[in-house]
């Protein structure tokens, strides 16, 4: 499920202004004025319904884009449109969220601040047993996917070119999968800072979209290998896997 991994950063739809797991918990424990609490209640109330919204946009370019690899005919094009609005989209929530992390620190102290990234260790550490889990499924269905290709595609060349195309996605995958697990969890990094600035948080956006974009080049290579070393009911099967990811 790449895209609603990514999307979610792993915590679901819960995610929070810091991205730190059960924030809201660990804000009334830690917070001490109650007008503060109040104000960041609401921060992370709005953020959330921003959230919700834009996940629920979003499932729909993962169907729009899963029907595209679906089809032996889809242009570099089309894969491309699909890409773009849900780029935008992302962005558009992206400038929300950096406005919203910074605007929040008026109403929380840096004391106060790193003892909530103290508190939420052990919640931290969840979510890094949790990565451990995913990662595993996710070798699995790699496994699955180049024998399944090795057993369907009958041309030792066409064959080759289509494993190649696999390892390259899935080296993009987990590039962006570990860089966004590092991302999250290791509070020494820009989004654990309670003196984070916009500008940074933007930069490093940036930088994950980056990520992103390698991978959908890395994704849409592989439908047209796919589509260009097997006959249509060999395609079929492994396309099959492939959406899988998603």
């Amino acid at each position: 499920m790449i895209w609603a991994l990514l999307f979610t950063l792993i915590f679901g739809g819960n995610n929070s202004l810091y991205l730190v797991p059960k924030l809201n918990k660990h804000i009334k424990r830690n917070v001490e004025n109650k007008a503060d609490i109040k104000e960041l209640q609401s921060l992370l109330k709005e953020n959330r319904k921003q959230k919700k919204a834009f996940n629920k946009t979003h499932k729909g370019f993962i169907k729009e884009f899963k029907k595209l690899n679906a089809c032996r005919n889809t242009s570099c094009e089309e894969f491309d449109a699909v890409f773009t609005k849900a780029m935008t989209e992302r962005k558009h929530l992206q400038k929300t969220d950096a406005k919203m992390k910074v605007a929040s620190t008026n109403y929380i102290s840096e004391e106060e601040w790193k003892a909530i990234i103290k508190a939420a260790q052990k919640d931290i550490n969840k979510v890094i047993k949790q990565q451990k889990k995913e990662k595993q499924k996710q070798e699995k269905v790699f496994q699955k996917l180049n024998r399944t290709i090795r057993q369907s595609i009958e041309d030792e060349t066409k064959k080759q070119k289509a494993l190649e195309a696999s390892d390259r996605l899935k080296e993009s995958f987990f590039n962006i999968i570990d860089s966004y697990n590092n991302y999250i969890t290791n509070t020494n990094s820009t989004i654990f800072s309670y003196h984070t600035t916009k500008e940074q948080l933007m930069e490093a956006q940036t930088r994950a979209n980056q990520l992103r974009k390698e991978l959908h080049l890395a994704i849409t290579d592989m439908h047209f290998e796919m589509a260009e070393s097997t006959n249509p009911r060999e395609f079929k099967k492994v396309i099959r896997l492939i959406n899988k990811l998603y």
